[in-house]
């Protein structure tokens, strides 16, 4: 396998998976529907093609990418299952507030299962840890970064919380150089300038590794 993308089955097929939802679309024009055939026949000739044993043994390492790899798909249904969990609430008991506690949490043995693996050892522990921090920095700055480039209501139109201005006022104050960071950003687009500084503030924490 690529040592640059070792992972080309759970890419393919996550590629197919989207092109098979993207055919579900009623709106399809005939030679969008063909593209998207197109691109089920090649993924599937490409997965068809894939050698599926591996020559040797995957490293922890290679477990650990592995691992993190897989993990982006918890990444993006949890958030949906909260939310679905909190409109059904919301329908079933109209007016109460619900403080929703975290009941999904997610671990893994990878880099830190100590049941003989002689490969297992403190320097790997903490390597799994620091790439399980890194990608979950990661996620969060993606995240960040794609309500940035949606989230551009003006205050002009939209009433501003004010627990949202009072947080905003205190984190420019708290950066020296805010209005650098800021320059850009519409001083009416409230919501974007936060995000802004969430972005700044994530990728500074993800600087120290």
């Amino acid at each position: 396998r690529s040592t640059l993308f070792p992972y080309t089955t759970l890419f393919r097929s996550r590629r197919l998976r989207s092109a098979l939802s993207e055919l579900d679309r009623a709106d399809l024009l005939p030679r969008e529907q063909e593209r998207v055939m197109q691109q089920i026949r090649n993924e599937l000739a490409s997965l068809w093609q894939i050698d599926t044993l591996r020559p040797r043994r995957p490293t922890v390492i290679e477990e650990i990418r592995r691992g993190i790899y897989s993990s982006q798909s918890p990444w993006e249904v949890v958030p949906w299952i909260y939310r679905d969990l909190r409109h059904a609430l919301k329908r079933t008991y109209p007016g109460h507030d619900f403080l929703i506690p975290t009941f999904l949490i997610f671990g893994s043995w990878i880099g830190g299962d100590r049941d003989g693996n002689p490969y297992v050892d403190a320097g790997i522990t903490m390597e799994a840890l620091r790439r399980l921090r890194k990608a979950a920095l990661d996620y969060h700055i993606q995240a960040a970064q794609d309500l940035v480039r949606s989230l551009s209501l003006s205050e002009r139109r939209h009433q501003v919380s004010k627990a949202l201005l009072q947080a905003l006022d205190q984190a420019t104050k708290r950066l020296s150089h805010a209005d650098t960071l800021l320059e850009e950003v519409n001083p009416k687009e409230i919501s974007r300038r936060w995000l802004t500084i969430i972005v700044y503030r994530l990728e500074q924490t993800a600087a120290f590794d």
